[in-house]
């Protein structure tokens, strides 16, 4: 499986980040997003691990920072909506009216390539998952643009990570 850099992400721009204001609903949406178990912030350092132990196989290493490199454009993407929703936009996330900042802990760490492979698969489709909740929570029409762009990508990573496993018979 040969994959070329612009093909980690849709070829569609991501909107511009633009909110209908505060919201603190929206805004712990978005933490989410930026500092939960299932977030932009556990898949960058997740793969930022991962590429640095498939370094054997340079294509899976290669696949990993590129990926990396798009779950950056998220993170980036949902803190600035998050902070035009009126929330601080750190690693962190508010479940049950009580912030917890992002932890390392989050992460299933493993130098095994098939388990490796899983847990970046499993993240993606956790991710997902989450992200369909948030359009169904929604009627901020500028998150919704944002959350259908990112949702594309991070399918688009599902089919990479699927296709990976399927290559090396992990």
């Amino acid at each position: 499986m040969v994959l070329h850099p612009e093909d980690y992400q849709m070829k569609i721009p991501y909107p511009a980040v633009k909110t209908a204001g505060p919201n603190i609903a929206y805004a712990r949406m978005m933490l989410r997003n930026i500092g939960s178990r299932n977030s932009e912030t556990s898949s960058c350092m997740l793969y930022l691990y991962d590429r640095a132990v498939t370094t054997a196989y340079p294509e899976i290493s290669n696949v990993f920072e590129q990926i990396m490199h798009t779950e950056e454009i998220h993170l980036d993407l949902f803190s600035q909506a998050a902070f035009q929703l009126g929330a601080d936009p750190r690693a962190w996330y508010v479940p049950g009216g009580r912030a917890q900042y992002w932890s390392p802990a989050a992460l299933r760490y493993t130098t095994v390539l098939r388990p490796l492979l899983q847990n970046a698969l499993a993240l993606e489709r956790a991710t997902i998952a989450e992200y369909e909740l948030q359009i169904q929570k929604t009627q901020d029409e500028g998150l919704l643009q944002l959350l259908r762009r990112v949702l594309l990508d991070e399918s688009m990573h599902v089919e990479i990570f699927r296709s990976l496993i399927a290559s090396y018979n992990a």
